[in-house]
C-alpha cells in the first residue's frame, strides 16, 4: 500500500490549512512560475509533479533544487495525480501539468487527494467537489483545472497560475491594477500606432508590471513616453496579456490579465487583381505609356487601370493620345476617361482619343494660318475673342467628331448598342512655342482636369470641371444633346499665353480627386507646388526612364480613390528651344 513520504508538501499543507490558505497557494505559486521560468523555456517539462516531488525543508517553503532533479516511483498514489487522457507509458503534457498542480491543490485544500482520473472517466465518479471555506472562487478554479478534458483546463502553468492567483479573495479584491478587457483602438496591419498606457491600465502604481509581446501584435512598451507602441502583422482577435506583482506581498505572487485587442487587415490586402475576359471585345492593356520629344518640349504620358477596375476584373477605361504638328508646330494632347458604369466605355474613351487627335491634325492642314492670325491678339494684348472662333472650328468641331464617330459605331454593332454604352470625358489641350512664350489652348468636357504651371509655380487653371445633376456624377462626351448649347461650349474653351511654362499636365479624375479634391485646388498655388514636388521626384524627368518611373508613381495610395489614373505632362526641354515654325506675335 503506497504511503507518502514524510516531510513533503501535502503534509506541511494539512498543518497549516487551517487558516492560512494564502501560503499554500504562494507556495504553489513560486513551483509554477519556477516550472515556467526554468524548465518551459527551454522546451523541457518534468516528468512527474507529485506532493512528494515537493519538498519541505524547515518548514517554510519548497525546496526547489529538490523539484528540479526529484524523481518519483510510479506506484499507487502516484495516479491520484495522473491527468486522465495520460498512460502510465505518456509523456507528460502541459495539461497534465496542469491537472498535477491542481490535484496537488485539491490535497493540500481537502486533506485528501481527488478521485484517480481514470476512475473519472466513468460518469458516476466524474463529479469532484471542494469547499475551501471563504474561497469559492478558488475552489470552483482548482475543480476547474481538473476537468476530464484537457482542452477545458488551463492550457499551461502560467495560464493555471493566473487563475488560481485572480480567484483567491484576498488577492483578487481590494486595490490592484485593472486592464481594460478590450483595447480601446481597433488596430491595423501595417500601421504602427502608439496608445498612452493609462487607456489601457489603471491602478497600476507600485506594481511591478510585465508585457507579453505576440509576434502578431510587436506591441513594446516605450517608458519614455508610458506608451505602447504597437506595429501589428496580422489580422484577427489577439490578447495582450500582462502580469502584476507587487514587492509588499510574499514572494511577489504573480496577478495576470489580459485585454482582448481587435486588429483589421492590411487593406491593400483585400484588393484582388484579377484579369480582365480575354474573349470580351476592344481588348485594352492594364497600363499604357510614352515618351514624345519635339524641338520644343517633352511630353511624358502615363495610365493605369485603377484598383476597383483590377478588383472586378473589368478593364482599363482611361485612354491618351499624344501628337505634333511638325509644320505648324502645334503639339496636340488628348486625354478621355471612359465611365466605369457604361459596359464598352474603353472603347469609347478610345474612339474619342484616336477621332480627336486625327481630327486635329487634319484641321491644322488648312486652318494652321488662320490660328496664327488669332494669336497675335493674344501674346500681344492678351485678347482671345478672335482666336476663340477659330478653337470653335478646331477643338469643338474635332469632339463633336469623336461623339459622331461613337454613334456610328454603337449604331453598327451586331446587335446595335446605346451610345450611352460608350460613356466618355475628353480632354484636349493644344500649345504651341512662339517668340514670346507659349500659346495654350484648351476644350474639355465632363470632369479631370487641365492645368498649367508657370515657371515661378504660379498656376492656371485650364478648364471647366462638368458637374451631374447629383454629387460624384459628369457630363460626357457621349450625351446627346451637349453640343446644342453653344454658348456653354464657348465657356468649355480656354486660351492664354505664358512667357515662361513650367509645365502642362491633361489629368483624369483618378488623380485630380485625390490631388485636386474641388475646383478651387486647380487655382491653389501650395496644391500645385506639393503636387509637382511628389511627381518630380518620383519621376525625375530630366534621366532616362522617367516615363516608366511616371507609371509606378500612379500606384500612390489614397483612401477612397481607386480610379482608373491617366496623366500626360508636357514641358519645355532642359536646355534651350530651337526657334519656333511661325513666329506668331510678329
Amino acid at each position: 500500500m503506497y504511503q507518502e513520504p514524510l516531510n513533503t508538501f501535502d503534509l506541511w499543507a494539512d498543518d497549516e490549512a487551517q487558516g492560512n490558505h494564502e501560503r499554500i497557494l504562494l507556495a504553489l505559486g513560486r513551483v509554477m512560475r519556477f516550472l515556467d521560468e526554468k524548465l518551459y523555456r527551454e522546451g523541457e517539462s518534468h516528468p512527474s509533479l507529485v506532493p512528494e516531488t515537493l519538498l519541505v525543508r524547515d518548514g517554510k517553503d519548497v525546496d526547489l533544487d529538490f523539484l528540479e532533479k526529484a524523481e518519483v516511483r510510479r506506484e499507487a498514489g502516484f495516479l491520484f495525480y495522473r491527468a486522465p487522457e495520460l498512460t502510465d507509458d505518456t509523456p507528460m503534457t502541459p495539461q497534465g501539468e496542469v491537472y498535477a498542480l491542481a490535484a496537488i491543490a485539491y490535497r493540500a485544500f481537502a486533506g485528501h487527494p481527488p478521485t484517480r482520473g481514470k476512475r473519472r472517466l466513468w460518469s458516476w465518479q466524474a463529479d469532484l467537489t471542494l469547499n475551501i471555506p471563504d474561497q469559492p472562487e478558488l475552489s470552483k478554479a482548482i475543480l476547474e483545472a481538473l476537468s476530464i478534458d484537457p482542452s477545458r483546463r488551463p492550457q499551461n502553468l502560467r495560464a493555471l497560475h493566473a487563475s488560481l492567483f485572480q480567484a483567491y479573495a484576498p488577492l483578487a479584491v481590494g486595490s490592484r491594477p485593472k486592464v481594460e478587457k478590450r483595447f480601446p483602438v481597433n488596430l491595423t496591419v501595417g500601421k504602427d500606432v502608439r496608445v498612452p498606457v493609462d487607456k489601457v491600465l489603471a491602478g497600476a502604481e507600485g506594481w511591478g508590471v510585465r508585457w507579453f509581446d505576440s509576434a502578431a501584435l510587436s506591441i513594446s512598451f516605450d517608458e519614455a513616453t508610458r506608451e505602447l507602441v504597437c506595429a501589428p502583422v496580422e489580422s484577427g482577435e489577439h490578447r495582450i496579456e500582462v502580469e502584476f506583482t507587487h514587492p509588499d506581498r510574499p514572494r511577489h505572487p504573480l496577478i495576470s490579465e489580459f485585454s482582448q485587442v481587435t486588429i483589421n487587415p492590411d487593406p491593400d490586402s483585400l484588393w484582388k487583381n484579377l484579369e480582365t475576359d480575354p474573349t470580351a471585345p476592344f481588348q485594352k492593356p492594364h497600363v499604357a505609356r510614352e515618351v514624345m520629344t519635339t524641338p520644343f518640349a517633352r511630353v511624358f504620358a502615363a495610365s493605369q487601370r485603377g484598383r476597383s477596375h483590377a478588383h472586378e476584373g473589368s478593364f482599363r477605361e482611361d485612354d491618351f493620345r499624344l501628337g505634333f504638328h511638325e509644320p505648324s508646330g502645334w503639339h496636340l494632347l488628348v486625354a478621355a476617361d471612359g465611365a466605369g458604369s457604361a459596359k464598352l466605355s474603353r472603347r469609347g474613351s478610345e474612339l474619342a482619343c484616336l477621332t480627336s487627335q486625327a481630327c486635329l491634325t487634319k484641321w491644322l492642314e488648312t486652318g494652321a494660318g488662320r490660328l496664327d492670325e488669332a494669336i497675335i491678339p493674344l501674346v500681344a494684348e492678351g485678347e482671345s475673342g478672335k482666336l476663340k472662333q477659330q478653337l470653335y472650328l478646331w477643338l469643338v468641331a474635332a469632339a463633336h467628331s469623336s461623339q459622331q464617330a461613337i454613334q456610328a459605331e454603337a449604331a453598327g454593332m451586331e446587335p446595335p448598342r446605346p451610345a450611352k454604352d460608350f460613356h466618355t470625358t475628353l480632354l484636349i489641350c493644344a500649345t504651341k512655342k512662339v517668340e514670346a512664350g507659349w500659346v495654350l489652348v484648351s476644350f474639355t468636357i465632363g470632369d479631370g482636369g487641365v492645368g498649367i504651371r508657370q515657371g515661378d509655380g504660379t498656376p492656371i487653371a485650364f478648364c471647366e470641371p462638368d458637374s451631374g445633376e447629383f454629387a460624384g456624377q459628369t457630363v460626357f462626351l457621349t450625351v446627346p444633346n451637349v453640343f446644342r448649347d453653344a454658348e456653354k461650349n464657348m465657356s468649355r474653351l480656354h486660351a492664354a499665353f505664358v512667357k515662361d511654362l513650367g509645365s502642362v499636365v491633361l489629368m483624369t479624375d483618378g488623380i485630380t480627386d485625390p490631388r485636386f479634391p474641388t475646383e478651387a485646388s486647380l487655382k491653389d498655388k501650395a496644391c500645385w507646388d506639393a503636387f509637382w514636388a511628389e511627381v518630380s521626384a518620383a519621376a525625375r524627368f530630366e534621366e532616362a526612364g522617367a516615363d516608366e518611373r511616371l507609371l509606378r508613381w500612379l500606384s500612390f495610395k489614397s483612401a477612397g480613390n481607386h480610379d482608373d489614373r491617366t496623366i500626360v505632362f508636357l514641358m519645355p526641354p532642359a536646355g534651350p528651344t530651337g526657334a519656333p515654325p511661325v513666329a506668331a506675335s510678329n
